[in-house]
């Protein structure tokens, strides 16, 4: 696999590096990243090697498991070995383990201890971006208030570290707008059914403005892999605590046009995941799909498939929810070009897609990634809306 970053993590930090990992692909910066990138039948660490040695850049996740971490620490030493730059991304404030300061010292880090995630991901594509020399990219402008270096580095200081030193101090003086990724604010949500037990009252149904929109009306589901799914009643599907495989059900009819697709999400963990795919085309996964996210980390909107292939990633946004500490009433629309996600009366995401590739036509699908231990979709509900 051709790449130019190699993200180094602990594996208690995956949900964090997956992130970091769409967020680069997201921007066309081709990651290798663990266990995705291993192939199949080769040693996981003679993967790792060749993987780093092939890496134009190393992105470090920086936490107490990290820096408690063999496996990182070797990954971290090879890619120094290699004189291949490492950028950290410190998620946890914490100092550098004695082992790891000895290759990270005199690198400035890039922190993300304060919430919104995605300011603190943009900066680290910035970074990345100007290490790589992708053209476009230009030097942040810093405030008349931003403090310059305090420290000048050793003369065998390498010159990569100085241009990405530079960017990380720079990276504090402005906030870069989501290209193309449309994380707008929060609003206010379109039509969804009201009588619901388990709606908020800030999710009361409005009308959609410039659209004529139908009944809503309830979605039925089939169960392919009937050991993966518990089904209560036409009105409650829950996807057990399977690891081993992705959990499918389908929409026993075909939907074409715009529409709004509301339905509740509940897990059965703080870890859980849902997501639900609209155009589907009925088994697994298939060009011309949307598919749209809930995690206790973040909100997402992906095509085509999950697992991050190139352009697939569209939109991102960090969550901070725990799906087992509620339901989660969710309303997708679809107007147009534009995708849009309401979770609990709010809008998290909302992103333009190529009607090209998705022609708007298929399968409603409710999806449990593998690494979920369960998830319940409940009050399952259509409204088609006329273009």
């Amino acid at each position: 696999m051709t790449h130019d970053v190699f993200i180094s993590y602990s594996s208690k930090d995956k949900t964090i590096a997956d992130a970091v990992c769409a967020m680069l692909e997201g921007h066309k910066i081709r990651c290798w990243i663990a266990p995705r990138d291993v192939p199949p039948g080769q040693p996981f660490a003679s993967a790792l090697i060749h993987a780093i040695s092939a890496s134009r850049i190393l992105v470090l996740i920086l936490s107490s498991d990290a820096n408690n971490s063999v496996h990182v620490l070797r990954e971290v030493g090879e890619a120094v070995d290699h004189g291949i730059p490492v950028v950290p991304l410190r998620i946890e404030d914490i100092q550098p383990s004695e082992e790891m300061r000895y290759y990270i010292k005199s690198i400035h880090w890039l922190d993300a201890l304060t919430p919104p995630m995605e300011r603190h991901l943009e900066k680290l594509v910035h970074s990345v971006q100007a290490l790589l020399g992708v053209e476009g990219v230009l030097p942040l402008a810093v405030t008349a208030s931003e403090p310059g270096p305090t420290k000048k580095a050793r003369p065998t200081f390498p010159k990569w570290a100085f241009v990405l030193a530079a960017v990380a101090v720079l990276a504090f003086g402005a906030v870069l707008i989501l290209p193309r990724l449309g994380l707008f604010q929060s609003g206010n949500l379109p039509g969804a059914p009201a009588d619901e037990e388990n709606t908020p009252a800030s999710s009361a149904p409005e009308a959609q403005a410039g659209a004529e929109g139908g009944d809503w009306t309830p979605v039925s589901f089939v169960t392919p892999n009937l050991q993966l799914w518990d089904v209560a009643d036409e009105s409650s599907y829950t996807a057990v605590g399977q690891r081993s495989s992705d959990a499918f059900a389908w929409s026993a009819v075909t939907f074409d046009g715009d529409m709004n697709f509301s339905f509740d999400l509940q897990g059965a963990l703080s870890s859980s995941e849902g997501c639900v795919i609209l155009y589907g085309g009925g088994v697994e996964f298939s060009d011309g799909s949307l598919i749209f996210c809930l995690e206790q980390n973040y909100y997402q909107l992906e095509k085509h498939t999950r697992y991050h292939e190139g352009e697939n990633f569209l939109a991102y946004t960090p969550s901070g929810i725990a799906l087992n500490e509620g339901v989660y009433s969710t309303t997708i629309q679809i107007a147009g070009d534009t995708a849009t996600m309401y979770v609990n009366g709010e809008r998290v995401l909302s992103a333009f897609f190529d009607l090209g590739e998705i022609p708007k036509s298929g399968r409603i699908g409710l999806l449990k990634p593998w690494t979920s231990p369960g998830v319940t979709f409940s009050n399952l509900r259509v409204q088609l809306v006329a273009e």
